[in-house]
């Protein structure tokens, strides 16, 4: 294979936690003359909530990643330097319902071996996409975690939950509704 030097592509991407920190501190300093912006957020359940928000990608600067301990000439490597946007709920809740490793996909599959129909209702995933959110710095994998709580002891025993529901011919079905999402989430 060969590569031409001048239209060579190089990606450098990581978790740079300490790079998130030292930056939050530079912005909310006094005298830093930049401020955090506030935006109304609307919750899975309609409720509306104002929320002050850090995202990294308003406020970096190439000072920052200098301070961070990147060396100049290796900065000047790069032509470009560009953030990955955070996963809102919108981008969490697609991928826990249509990703492929998604753990609700993954649980579906878990239960089809059962002939049990695991579903979701649209507010339930909603929840479970908001609270992932909250975790935002570990990304989708928090989503493993909040469906983790809910349908690890539906996983357990299936057949005692009072919400399984019989289809006739073996087959059955079992919903994840929003008030079992709720409870979990918000105990």
């Amino acid at each position: 294979i060969s590569i031409d030097t001048k239209s060579m592509m190089f990606i450098c991407g990581g978790a740079f936690e300490g790079l998130y920190d030292q930056v939050y501190l530079r912005v909310v300093q006094p005298g830093s003359g930049e401020k955090l912006k506030s935006q109304a957020i609307q919750t899975a359940d309609g409720q509306v909530r104002i929320e002050t928000r850090f995202a990294l990608t308003d406020f970096l600067k190439s000072e920052d990643l200098f301070e961070y301990g990147m060396v100049p000439q290796f900065m000047a490597r790069f032509d470009n330097v560009v953030l990955l946007r955070e996963l809102d709920t919108a981008v969490l809740r697609d991928i826990l319902l249509k990703s492929v490793d998604s753990p609700f996909i993954r649980s579906k599959r878990f239960f089809e071996v059962m002939k049990i129909n695991l579903e979701i209702e649209e507010l339930a995933a909603s929840l479970i996409a908001e609270a992932a959110e909250k975790n935002n710095r570990t990304g989708a994998r928090a989503l493993r975690t909040v469906f983790g709580k809910i349908v690890n002891r539906l996983e357990f025993d299936p057949w005692s939950h009072r919400d399984l529901v019989d289809m006739g011919d073996g087959h059955h079905k079992l919903v994840i509704t929003a008030d079992m999402t709720r409870r979990v989430v918000n105990p």
